[in-house]
């Protein structure tokens, strides 16, 4: 499969930076992410928060969705990834 990971700078912990991606993209010219995680530990997942899965800048985080929707105040990547 195909990913698509985003690079902002050449510093570790920036926000702009993929760290870890699922790619689900049908060939190199289709290239998306099913799930995608940010360096300061912000979660993509597609189709959650307006995530499309290339587009992180124009989506909610799975943190944001989740303390919107009243179900948790936050959540820690280390909790979600066994």
């Amino acid at each position: 499969m195909r990913n698509y990971s985003h690079k902002a700078s050449n510093s570790w912990g920036d926000p702009g930076n993929t760290v870890h991606s699922v790619g689900i993209a049908t060939g190199s010219g289709n290239k998306k992410n099913a799930f995608e995680i940010m360096q300061n530990g912000d979660i993509y997942v597609l189709g959650i928060g307006g995530y499309d899965g290339t587009n992180p800048d124009s989506a909610s985080t799975l943190q944001e969705v989740l303390a919107a929707l009243g179900t948790a105040t936050s959540v820690n990547v280390a909790d979600v990834i066994v």
